[in-house]
């Protein structure tokens, strides 16, 4: 569990980075005038807070978070693994995910929805790993062997750590681990997504997703700026109180930094935490026309919202 003092104090603890030569030559052609993008990237080179792995990390900001919320809207997460062997010996429900903390990407969801022609991919020999791919496999399809040895190639692999590129430094700063969470029910194949864009304190922007069924890309767009709250809790078809409930959750916990996303899982059941992004598409989000913006519209609104990025010193 993390006090507020915990968190207040890893706002302002700063690790120790090393700026390779493409972040120190983005570094000298970035102003704070740049669109919502091009400040992300700078947060990923400038923000070396203690604040930013907790945040990322899938576990941690879970335990955060109910500080928040009921238990109710939390992620059941009844298996937490220490290595991917112990899959063997879980007790799993009928339907679940299996995700890994550090990174964004790397799920595996078995649900009875999924097509029956799916399967997980077995690895060559030689090769340990595999992309952060996101799968949806049907309960008769799961193989437990081919799910160990991706579960085993994501926990030896940092996420999107490329060396000369701009890195997403926090999930380098996070301990690799897997679970098993309950698979959230919803009408739709998959969970709709519920993301709320936090600048200082304030959520700023909602904006809601549906993916396909097999997860690999959004069917559905819709961003809601600020005047327009009231109309994406109606889209979102939750309750007032529960939509006031995690709107509250979500301004409260990005008060301890500058911007970061706070995504939730909307079911048949409610609002769910999944997870806190600091990096919104890696520094290359594309909203595409959702609602009456475009993505350039989109761009530019939150780059205005967040205004001055920081300070991270």
């Amino acid at each position: 569990m993390f006090s507020e003092l915990d968190l207040r104090n890893a706002a302002n603890i700063r690790i120790p980075h090393e700026v390779n030569d493409v972040e120190s030559d983005f570094l000298r052609k970035y102003s704070n005038e740049q669109d919502f993008n091009q400040k992300v990237k700078a947060k990923m080179v400038l923000d070396n807070r203690q604040i930013l792995p907790i945040f990322g990390d899938k576990i941690s900001s879970a335990l955060i978070m109910s500080n928040f919320v009921p238990e109710e809207f939390l992620p059941v997460r009844p298996i937490i693994l220490n290595s991917a062997a112990e899959l063997r010996i879980a007790n799993l429900p009928s339907e679940f995910v299996l995700k890994v903390n550090h990174a964004s990407g790397g799920i595996i969801l078995v649900t009875k929805r999924a097509h029956d022609a799916l399967h997980l991919p077995k690895l060559p020999e030689g090769q340990d790993s595999i992309g952060w791919n996101r799968y949806v496999i049907h309960p008769d399809n799961f193989d437990i062997e081919s799910a160990i040895r991706i579960l085993e190639g994501w926990l030896k692999s940092s996420f999107n750590q490329v060396p000369n590129s701009i890195r997403e430094w926090c999930y380098s700063q996070i301990t690799p681990r897997s679970f098993v969470e309950e698979f959230a029910q919803d009408s739709a194949p998959t969970p709709r997504q519920l993301e709320f864009y936090c600048f200082h304190g304030k959520a700023k922007a909602a904006f809601f997703s549906d993916r396909s069924g097999t997860l690999k890309h959004s069917i559905y767009k819709a961003c809601f700026r600020t005047e327009e709250m009231d109309f994406a809790r109606i889209h979102s078809r939750l309750s007032l109180d529960q939509w006031g409930q995690i709107l509250t959750a979500s301004e409260a916990i990005s008060s301890y930094t500058d911007m970061v996303r706070v995504d939730w899982l909307l079911t048949d059941n409610g609002p769910v935490f999944s997870e806190l992004t600091n990096y919104p598409g890696g520094g290359a989000a594309n909203y595409g026309d959702s609602g009456v913006l475009s993505n350039a519209q989109t761009l530019e609104l939150f780059s205005d919202y967040w205004g001055e990025i920081g300070p991270y010193w």
